[in-house]
């Protein structure tokens, strides 16, 4: 339901003892496994704060100027926070992460991100 923060998942991800680094370091070491995350990576807990950001400002849809585990992180929980999110890709991006991507969230793409200089302007009306 929107505007229900505490219904935002971030899983419990495992605390993995490395024996490799443990002698390494000559004590115990562990490590945390950030990829047990719908979105794959530590950045799930980013896109939380974002989500929950957007959700105190009343915000109808969150665009993302970039494509891999952030946007994937950001769309997936603005989806359980009924959150519209918009991709902002770059030109010819990857065809099965815009794929995976086009199925939570919407995808515009054909902008030139590495030589175009996009003004707040400019970004508004892509969004």
């Amino acid at each position: 339901m929107k505007g229900e923060l505490a219904s935002l998942q971030v899983f419990e991800t495992p605390l993995l003892k490395s024996e490799q680094l443990s002698k390494i370091a000559n004590c115990t070491v562990f490590v945390k496994n950030e990829s047990f995350h719908p979105g794959g990576s530590i950045k799930y807990r980013l896109a939380k704060h974002i989500v929950q950001k957007a959700l105190e400002e009343k915000f109808d849809r969150i665009s993302v100027f970039w494509m891999g585990n952030t946007a994937k992180s950001i769309a997936l929980l603005a989806n359980q926070a009924g959150i519209e999110t918009t991709i902002i890709a770059q030109k010819n991006p990857n065809p099965k992460l815009k794929k995976e991507l086009s199925e939570i969230a919407t995808i515009a793409e054909g902008i030139d991100l590495e030589n175009e200089f996009l003004t707040q302007e400019k970004m508004i009306q892509i969004a």
